[in-house]
């Protein structure tokens, strides 16, 4: 209980900003309990706070080596990041996130700080694929386009760079330094064609005037915009991938999925065919196409197309097989209907 009452007072005067006088209880609650990690993570942190760096990384790590079961270890590697990043000590910073990465290979974070660590190093096509990454296991958040809309303003790319403030601020529209970072970019175009005889034209009409190349992650754009269920935007994406590389099979396939979506099925099909025409044993393509005849109601054909996606990999996939399962629930009853109007009639004939 008493525990309890001296955390709450803590917490509470670290949140009103009083550092000092938070840290003091803080070392009271470990001296009581010498084995959670919570108590170290908030003595970090009013350290943090009192630019005390050394002894905040040593009450973070403290924190990291009492939990045990990685609960809020992402918290605490974090942090220490951002104190080593603030004192320059990259390499150190490389290896904590390393660490992160080692105990979970799928966490957006690990790739967004390690990001960051790259753009202080002037490693701007490093930091860009990190936050690729990050985009990829979390495409919602919101600071990555920041960070990596950063990295292109470095490397001169400034179509690209309005491209990622834009999808940062659909995700969060009130985020300042996008919207701050964006006001910059576009006053910087302006001057760029300033004198130039070119009038009345939008300033993406002159950007694409440069003829920049499309970035190795313009498909996953394709795909936020598909699964926003912004479909012409996501059309748009697919066709200009597929302008350059008309075999590019993920486009192809994405591009199915869209016009699947927009329930424009027999183009739909159209493209998914392309695509197996090129790779043939693709589950995932099999996959979309058996989606799309199960839509169509061409129910033979759509669980042969599933079926044939099943023998494609060792492990069973549990939503082909769910979706082979309802096909064979709409026959049974579609079975037990014509058997009783089959019945109906004979019993007419016979009056």
């Amino acid at each position: 209980m008493e525990e309890r009452l001296i955390f709450e007072e803590a917490e509470s005067l670290f949140l009103e900003k009083k550092y000092k006088k938070s840290l003091e209880f803080f070392e009271i609650l470990i001296n009581l309990n010498k084995s959670e990690p919570i108590f170290y993570y908030y003595k970090g942190s009013c350290l943090n706070c009192l630019n005390q760096y050394e002894e905040a990384i040593e009450a973070y790590e403290k924190a990291i080596s009492l939990d045990i079961n990685n609960r809020n270890y992402h918290i605490y590697y974090f942090n220490v990041v951002a104190i080593l990043i603030k004192l320059k000590r990259y390499k150190e910073a490389h290896n904590v996130i390393a660490n992160a990465i080692e105990i979970n290979n799928k966490y957006s974070a690990a790739y967004f700080w390690r990001g960051i660590v790259y753009f202080e190093e002037k490693k701007l096509e490093e930091a860009i694929k990190d936050f690729n990454k990050t985009i990829i296991l979390d495409i919602c958040f919101s600071d990555v386009y920041y960070w990596k809309a950063k990295c292109l303003k470095e490397l001169k790319r400034y179509e690209e760079c309005l491209e990622e403030l834009e999808y940062g601020i659909s995700i969060d529209p009130k985020h300042l330094e996008i919207l701050n970072l964006k006001a910059a970019i576009t006053k910087l175009i302006r001057n760029l064609y300033a004198g130039t005889n070119i009038k009345n034209k939008s300033k993406k009409y002159l950007i694409k005037k440069k003829q920049f190349k499309i970035p190795n992650d313009y498909f996953d754009k394709g795909i936020f915009y598909l699964n926003s269920n912004e479909y012409q935007k996501a059309l748009k994406i697919f066709d200009e991938l597929l302008y350059q590389d008309p075999k590019l099979t993920k486009a192809i396939n994405s591009k199915a999925l869209t016009l699947y979506k927009m329930n424009k099925l027999d183009e739909a099909l159209s493209q998914i065919n392309e695509a197996l025409k090129i790779e043939n044993n693709n589950q995932i393509y099999l996959k979309t196409k058996g989606f799309i005849l199960f839509e169509k109601k061409d129910y033979n054909q759509a669980i042969s197309s599933l079926i044939k996606a099943l023998g494609t990999n060792e492990k069973p996939n549990e939503d082909i097989i769910e979706k082979i399962n309802f096909i064979l629930e709409i026959y049974q009853k579609k079975l037990a209907f014509l058997e009783v109007n089959d019945f109906e009639t004979k019993l007419e004939n016979c009056k």
